[in-house]
Parts: C-alpha cells; sequence; structure tokens
C-alpha cells in the first residue's frame, strides 16, 4: 500500500511506468523462468556442501551475491559461484525437448538446471556423453506421479579429459 500525504488543497501527481528494456532496477537480467538465470552455489562459513540457488522473480534473475548474502547471514559467506553447467549445449537441448515432449504433469520447468548441471557430473564430456546416450537408448515415461522417468544403463564416465568445467 501507498499512502501519500499532501497538504489540502496540494495537487498530487503519481506516474507509473513500465519498461520493456532487457535488464530490471536492480541490475539483473531479464527472464521468464529460473532456467533462463544463472544457478550459483552458495557456501556458508561451517559448511561442507554448497547451497544451490536459481531463480527469476519479477522477470529479473535473482542476484548470487545478495542471495548468499541473506542465507548466511549467522554464519558469514566463505564462497559465491556461478554452478558450470552444460546448458547451452546440443545434448542438453535434445535431452530437455524430449522431456517437454512427454508433458508429464509434475516434471520441472527447469530441466537445464536439473538434468544439465555439473553438480554431481565429473566433467562438462561426461555429462554431454551421458545426456546423449540417455535421449538415445534410455527408457522415457511420466510415472505415476506425473514426474519424468528416464531408465537407462547410461552412466558417466569417471575419467575426464583436461575439460575444465562448464560450455
Amino acid at each position: 500500500m501507498l499512502r501519500f500525504l499532501a497538504p489540502a488543497g496540494a495537487a498530487l501527481l503519481l506516474v507509473m511506468a513500465c519498461s520493456s528494456s532487457s535488464s530490471s532496477p536492480s541490475g539483473g537480467t531479464s527472464c521468464d523462468t529460473a532456467d533462463d538465470c544463472p544457478q550459483w552455489d552458495c557456501m556458508c562459513k561451517g559448511d561442507t556442501e554448497p547451497a544451490g540457488v536459481s531463480g527469476c522473480a519479477f522477470h529479473a534473475c535473482i542476484d548470487g551475491n545478495a542471495w548468499c548474502t541473506s542465507a548466511c547471514k549467522d554464519r558469514g559467506v566463505a564462497s559465491v559461484s556461478q554452478r558450470p553447467s552444460v546448458a547451452d549445449s546440443t545434448e542438453c537441448s535434445q535431452y530437455c525437448e524430449k522431456a517437454a515432449s512427454l508433458n508429464c504433469t509434475r516434471a520441472s520447468t527447469e530441466c537445464r538446471h536439473n538434468a544439465c548441471s555439473l553438480q554431481y557430473a565429473a566433467c562438462a564430456d561426461a555429462l554431454r556423453a551421458e545426456l546423449a546416450c540417455k535421449v538415445g537408448t534410455g527408457t522415457w515415461s511420466c510415472d505415476s506421479y506425473g514426474n519424468l522417468s528416464v531408465t537407462s544403463t547410461c552412466r558417466q564416465s569417471s575419467a575426464c579429459s583436461a575439460d575444465a568445467g562448464a560450455d
């Protein structure tokens, strides 16, 4: 609620405008879903595993530094980094397109973050190979709860070349 006080008899002019600019007033990247935004790893002091976050609020990507500062307010931030992924790869696009084509009722709309993140992957090459294998040989369905189910024998190779990470 906005409340404005003005002297008696004074006129008040309130102008509100919308912008179609590609960035938000806070400086974030424009977005429609969290898949349009970077995913961040936030490590609070004393933690052993990073917390991952990505979000799109009011058509602007969340700021990883601001989120981590808030999340770690009692302990302090140890590190903030953008999570590596293969989200821009052909293999990720094919995987997510196939997933979307099934129209599972409870399937995540954030395929690129969930399936294409290097959070648990050995390296980018291994994750791209696993995604391609699942697209080509996996058995795809929606389970009884409406979640995407991909059954396959595809596994990531534990050996990676000098691949440093994301695309």
